[in-house]
């Protein structure tokens, strides 16, 4: 599969080394004044599609507190403007939506708040406009469309806290920007989403949120707008050529062979060691199930693949094939031994008990323990290593070329 080259994912940009970034590691200290545009000379990205919800809905609750305009989508003809909207519910009619009593009779809308405003949708509130498509069956996608550094400056605060560093939270920002613009350029033609907003793409709780217990949090901050800021149009690549930057939480103490998960993974997604993650939780786990349930979840699985499976009786783990490999997962009954790699095993017995693919096998008594490292797929950046690196001073262009070998980070600027 061709890897996407930059030129033809943005007209008009040209691909150039950031020779200062590259060379030096900056001056540390002072941070400089929050910008709201990037730098001179930095290509003005465009914006990011994120789908909102995990499938498309039969209503949803709208909430905008200032002026703003609804027009049918990738249109300028206006069809409401309002002061405000408290929430209110939208639901689709025969031809249409309904918004609380006006009634709009097109396919698609757009809600765009005036200059800086943002609207709520259910407990989230987002910067950028709020794009509502039918669907078959009686159902909405639910699309917010928001400016690429606004949606870079939201992933930092909710994929890595600040805690983990200034330098960590830069790699993560150049990282997410990658992804997500490899993920904007695959996206198929005529699709109307580029990324989700949970982690099948990248975390984004859009500006702020209502937690569970009611209080209302930020999305994004000052600090993670200026990271977004100040890394402006960077991205990793690989001979010229954009690539998606996987990423995951903790390795565990060596990340994975890329090529192992994804069919698209470029040659920087190399397995490298990292103990810089071992003050993580999850650098080393345990968890125990019982048998009952382990055979329960294992016959479930055979099942469906219309196989029969007997009385479990014995578990046991192969050799990881070469570095940063996947290891095979044999399960024996009465009659026969079924296999199948440990990323499809933990996916069988649940991701919330097998936190990674990195794990062995122990009976104990009625239940079976698995003693585990890492959290996640571990190809690519560990954001949990990024946190230790930088802890060791080192800065964020050092650690994306550890952590994706033989690329280089460029900025996209303006012809």
């Amino acid at each position: 599969m061709l890897r996407p080259t930059v030129k033809w994912l943005i007209a008009g940009v040209t691909l150039v080394f950031f020779i200062g970034l590259l060379v030096l590691p900056g001056k540390r200290g002072g941070r400089a004044k929050l910008a709201l545009q990037p730098p001179p000379g930095v290509a003005r990205l465009p914006a990011v599609r994120v789908l909102l919800t995990p499938e498309a809905v039969t209503t949803a609750t709208i909430q905008v507190d200032g002026p703003f305009r609804i027009s049918p989508m990738g249109s300028q003809q206006l069809l409401l403007r309002l002061d405000r909207l408290a929430k209110t519910a939208v639901t689709l009619t025969a031809n249409g939506f309904r918004i609380g009593t006006q009634v709009l009779v097109v396919p698609r809308i757009e809600i765009v708040p005036d200059g800086e405003g943002a609207a709520w949708v259910g407990d989230r509130e987002y910067r950028g406009k709020i794009q509502l498509i039918r669907q078959s069956g009686g159902r909405v996608l639910i699309v917010n469309v928001v400016p690429l550094e606004d949606y870079i400056g939201g992933v930092v605060d909710s994929e890595m806290p600040r805690e983990f560093g200034t330098e960590a939270r830069k790699a993560q920002a150049v990282v997410a920007r990658s992804y997500a613009l490899a993920q904007m350029q695959a996206a198929r033609r005529g699709g109307l989403f580029d990324l989700y907003a949970t982690t099948r793409s990248q975390k984004y709780h859009g500006r702020r949120y209502l937690s569970s217990d009611g209080r209302l949090l930020a999305g994004d901050s000052s600090d993670s707008r200026q990271i977004a800021y100040e890394t402006a149009g960077m991205v990793c690549t690989d001979q010229g050529h954009l690539f998606c930057t996987y990423y995951s939480a903790v390795c565990g103490g060596r990340t994975s062979l890329g090529s192992d998960f994804f069919s698209d993974a470029a040659p920087p997604h190399q397995s490298v060691p990292c103990q810089f993650c071992s003050e993580s939780p999850l650098y080393q786990w345990q968890s125990n199930i019982t048998n009952a349930d382990l055979q329960t979840r294992i016959q479930r699985y055979w099942t469906s693949q219309e196989t029969k499976f007997g009385t479990l009786k014995s578990i046991t783990i192969g050799p990881v094939p070469h570095v940063g490999g996947v290891a095979e997962v044999q399960m024996s009954d009465d009659k026969q031994t079924l296999s199948m790699p440990a990323t499809a095993f933990r996916r069988v017995i649940g991701t919330s008990e097998l936190y990674s693919h990195h794990f062995q096998i122990e009976r104990d008594g009625t239940n079976w323990l698995f003693k585990g490292a890492g959290h996640g797929h571990g190809v690519g950046l560990c954001q949990w290593g990024a946190r230790g690196m930088a802890r060791t001073g080192k800065n964020f262009l050092e650690i994306l070329a550890y952590y994706y070998p033989g690329s280089q980070v460029v900025v996209l600027t303006e012809r």
